[in-house]
Parts: C-alpha cells; structure tokens; sequence
C-alpha cells in the first residue's frame, strides 16, 4: 500500500501541518502527583516531535480534578498549569511540529472519590460503587471547564485542542444508551454535552482555533455507542464547527477486559 499523501503538508483549520503523520494521545502519565508538567513529560514530547510527527499530542489533561483517570495523569483545570505547558509546547514547536492536548474527564471511570456520571451506572468492571448522578447544572459547569481548559491551552501556546470523546470516559458515556439513562435535556440528546463543550470552545478560543473531537464509531459493546448512531453524532459535530475526527472503536472497559486467544 502506497501512502503517497503522507509526507504533504494538510490543513486543519487555518493551522498548516507539515506533514498527514498525527501522534495521538498515549496516555503515558509522565506527569507529576499534582498533575504537573515534568522533565520526564518534556523530553519525551519533545523526542517524538523530533522525529518527524506532523502534530504532536500532549497526553490526556484532566479539566477537572474529581475527573482524574489514572495516577500520573496530567491537569489542566487551573491557571497554575500554565507555565508549564507553555514549557512543554516549546519543546515541541522547537522541532516543527504542531502541538495540540487532549482535554479529558473520565466520569464513572475516575480514580477519585466522588466518582461522578451521566447516571447511577456504574463500570462493572472496575467499580462496585455506582457513581453520583451529576445534576443538570453540574454538566452545564463541565462544559464551561472544558472550555476554559481549552483556553489555558491556547493561552499556553498550543496551536488546537482534541476533545476526548471515546473509550467509555465521560462525555463517550454521555453519548451511551447504556450509561446516560437521563431524563433531562443531557438525556433526551445524549449529543447534547458533546456538541455543547465544542461550541463553548469555539466561542471562548474563537473560530480560527481547531478543534478534533476523539469519537468512538463503534463501542462493540450491547446497549453502547453504535456505527450509525457515531455517524450521525460527527455530522453535528462537523456542523458547529469540529475541524477534524479521531475516530476510535471499543471502550475503556473492553480495552483491558477482552479475553486472551
């Protein structure tokens, strides 16, 4: 197979990529025990944009902290963060590359203790406790954090923000018939929240700043995110506004429980 588009530059909004080559989020949780930016963090990205990737993304950033998916998990969801990051996408600018972060909350899959979700479902997997159903005006707040997460990385220096919307975390459980069994506006749209967090982005960061949404196609998972119901999710998407889709399968919970052959 020829890949004869690779090495061309593309564009993703008004920013130019040198070349279709995208190091995605690898969740390496190199950062420190209060989610800050590490030299462990710095020489690792930088590496990577040495190499040749045509954008580099900054691992999951946390935009709030009851959110925190693993220990080592990187935050973004206060302005002392900033300095920083600002460190870390030098590293990476330094070498060509442009930087982008992944923005994160991993609901009923955080290793907090007020473990939070679309509703009383909880990981069976993972967690016995169920989670705390978040309140109307409690995901209005996450979408507003979201948003202000993504402006502390503009205000860092990264050039576009990837919203992380797959593998069983939260805003993917949102998008689930089987965790968001809500009867409120988030419910009767389970699309609702994810649309809601790009267009506060976008009014925050304005519309020149990119945004990639992270969306699962396919949870293979009963009751879970489907191909057709996906497809219909990144037309709206594309609609407010998404630049570009990272387009995933499975979830959290199947990544690490599928049986070995």
């Amino acid at each position: 197979m020829k890949f004869e588009k690779l090495f061309e530059p593309i564009k993703i909004g008004k920013v130019i990529v040198r070349n279709r080559i995208y190091m995605p989020s690898m969740c390496m949780n190199y950062a420190g025990p209060n989610g800050e930016v590490t030299e462990q963090d710095i020489a690792y990205f930088e590496a990577r944009a040495r190499g040749g990737a045509g954008i580099v993304t900054v691992d999951y950033a946390c935009i709030s902290p009851e959110g925190r998916g693993m220990p080592g998990q990187r935050g973004i969801w206060k302005d002392e963060f900033i300095p920083g990051l600002s460190r870390l996408v030098d590293a990476i600018k330094a070498h060509g590359a442009v930087a982008s972060i992944q923005l994160h909350h991993a609901g009923i899959n955080s290793i907090t203790e007020d473990i939070v979700g679309p509703s009383r479902v909880s990981n069976k997997f993972f967690f016995v406790t169920k989670p705390r159903e978040l309140s109307t005006e409690e995901v209005e707040q996450l979408v507003e954090k979201f948003a202000n997460a993504a402006l502390r990385a503009k205000m860092a220096g990264f050039d576009m923000v990837e919203v992380h919307g797959s593998h069983g975390y939260l805003i993917a459980q949102f998008l689930s018939p089987k965790y968001n069994r809500r009867t409120d506006k988030y419910g009767r749209d389970r699309a609702l929240f994810a649309e809601e967090i790009v267009r506060r982005i976008k009014e925050k960061c304005g519309r020149d700043f990119p945004v990639i949404f992270r969306l699962s196609a396919d949870e293979f998972e009963e009751e879970g995110i489907t191909l057709d119901y996906a497809k219909q999710v990144a037309k709206r998407l594309e609609r407010i506004g998404v630049d570009a889709l990272n387009v995933t399968g499975c979830n959290y919970c199947l990544l690490y429980t599928s049986p070995s052959p």
